[in-house]
């Protein structure tokens, strides 16, 4: 009664169904995450706890184990004869793809089983990559020795202490196609996991822990009273009105 379970039941089904007629090479194509294949961001979880994940060994027995569901091209080791592969997708969906090589996977059946298995790369029309430092690092990199970046799409990891204005904007002076910003400035404290907040926490509290989260110093005094100004009126929505 497990999702593991059914998947080898079918794939069982599909072998039992092929020696009846006398058939000698089988395919089967599945959707699945199956152990110890490797997984990308841009993927939806199709796992509750454990029970989405399926040993490839559970799998064995066709020729030939065509997987989707993973975006990296890859094949997997079924620990018998089965060749199995995700052909992973043809163009990236994130940026944790940026490394794949796209491909397609061109199989030649002979009487007994895969003979020849050929990745035939699938055209990018545009490349990604990532890119790390300051906003005028960057910038400079982008009309120097990143220039050719300006084709691809761009992830720009930002680590100005403070953060700077029009970053997107002046991103795209050198590659027109910046898409994401991710900031990450130098010296700042992230907590490794979301910070719960209570009924009796001074929101203005909360509100200086993000700047010194985001700007990597604590909030001035002058910073502070901005905040609790803009705390207490948005408490107080009549009188904004």
């Amino acid at each position: 009664r497990s999702h593991t379970s059914v998947l080898a039941a079918a794939v069982a089904a599909v072998q039992a169904d092929a020696r009846a007629r006398g058939l000698t090479r089988t395919v089967v194509a599945a959707h699945a995450f199956v152990t110890g294949a490797a997984p990308s961001e841009s993927e939806r979880d199709i796992r509750v706890g454990g029970i989405g994940d399926v040993p490839a060994s559970r799998l064995a027995g066709p020729s030939y184990l065509a997987l989707g569901h993973l975006h990296g091209p890859q094949q997997v080791q079924t620990g018998g004869a089965t060749v199995a592969r995700y052909a992973g997708s043809p163009l990236a969906f994130s940026f944790s793809e940026r490394d794949h090589t796209k491909s397609v996977a061109v199989v030649d059946l002979g009487q007994e089983g895969v003979e020849s298995v050929e990745l035939v790369a699938t055209p990018v029309p545009r490349g990604l990559a990532e890119v790390t430092g300051t906003v005028e690092e960057l910038v400079a990199r982008g009309r120097g020795v990143d220039a050719g970046l300006a084709d691809c799409w761009v992830r720009a990891v930002i680590t100005d202490a403070v953060r700077p204005m029009s970053v997107i904007d002046r991103l795209r002076e050198v590659w027109p196609h910046t898409v994401d910003l991710d900031f990450r400035p130098v010296g700042a404290a992230r907590p490794d996991r979301p910070v719960a907040v209570g009924a009796g926490v001074d929101p203005v509290a909360v509100c200086a822990q993000f700047v010194h989260e985001v700007g990597g110093a604590e909030a001035t005094a002058d910073q502070i009273a901005l905040l609790r100004v803009a705390v207490e009126a948005v408490s107080r929505p009549e009188e904004v009105a």
